[in-house]
């Protein structure tokens, strides 16, 4: 005996139904395959988008260490600010001192013109007085 029965009235018998079964099991076993592929590729994907990921995060670290602290700037801009308050009043007290110098010059050559002036008014009335 084959195992086969009596036919069917769809034409089916035990024998073809166990045949039928087999070969959708075989396509399942395929599906689940396919599928077990598909997830591992989209799991090595995730895994090198992690992977890049930290990478760029180690990369913004390092940066970071290498970035000046934000106390350090101010504390650096402040003493910037001390030292050019001290050059701003140290070049106005320079500036004070020349405009004094140019004033005491300026004073010295008019004394001088005027003390020539005479010299040479005085010179001309000894010349009249003497003609």
């Amino acid at each position: 005996m084959t195992g086969e029965t009596e036919q069917a009235p769809s034409g089916l018998t035990v024998d073809t139904l166990k045949l039928l079964m087999d070969e959708r099991d075989r396509r399942y076993e395929q599906r689940f395959a396919a599928s077990e592929k598909a997830v591992d590729k989209a799991l090595d994907a995730t895994e090198r988008r992690f992977e890049s990921v930290n990478e760029f995060r180690a990369t913004l670290i390092d940066q970071t260490n290498t970035f000046i602290p934000h106390t350090e700037v101010v504390g650096i801009t402040d003493r910037l600010g001390e030292r050019l308050k001290v050059l701003e009043a140290t070049s106005n007290a320079t500036s004070g001192q020349s405009a004094g110098v140019r004033l005491t010059m300026g004073a010295i050559g008019g004394l001088l013109a005027a003390v020539a002036a005479i010299v040479v008014v005085v010179n001309l009335v000894i010349a009249l007085a003497t003609r």
